[in-house]
């Protein structure tokens, strides 16, 4: 982990798209780390707090994976900043699309979610935010990956006479 000698090898332009990956690999681990740490101190720590981060870093690991395919791998170009740059618009959606989830869930369950309904609303009402979480992170990964591929595509096929 010696920074001055990324610097330089970003610099000179020296730092392969694997290990490449491998920085984005552990700049979303560490993202997770970042999140989960911080829940940690005001969640529940119970067996489906530990599902939803085993979920939540496998999406990550094969998220990144996939993405790194869908460039190319070794043979591709410029995935760290392909990555970054899609990862804000596509950030940017999912935050939105899960802000409005979020208050519709919040908001809507005391309407559906009733002893009436469900033996234990409470419950209920957790599993869904532990699915609305599980399906973001996909979502997210997968619309990346979607784009990786086509911009790949679109350069090979400018490439090929």
């Amino acid at each position: 982990m010696n920074t001055r000698k990324l610097a330089a090898e970003l610099a000179d332009g020296k730092l392969s798209e694997r290990t490449g990956m491998h920085y984005m690999l552990a700049g979303a681990l560490l993202y997770a780390y970042n999140t989960y740490w911080a829940l940690w101190f005001g969640s529940y720590r119970d067996g489906w707090f530990f599902l939803e981060l085993f979920a939540f870093v496998t999406i990550s690991w094969f998220g990144v994976l996939e993405c790194y395919k869908a460039n190319g791998e070794d043979k591709g170009t410029d995935f760290i900043l392909r990555f970054c740059a899609l990862a804000v618009p596509a950030g940017f959606k999912i935050a939105v699309l899960g802000l409005v989830a979020g208050q519709a869930l919040y908001f809507g369950s005391d309407y559906v979610l009733d002893a009436r309904t469900f033996r234990d609303p409470a419950l209920v009402y957790r599993y869904l935010y532990f699915a609305l979480t599980v399906s973001l992170s996909f979502v997210y990964y997968w619309r990346i990956t979607h784009h990786m591929a086509s911009i790949r595509k679109a350069r090979e096929s400018r490439e090929t006479p």
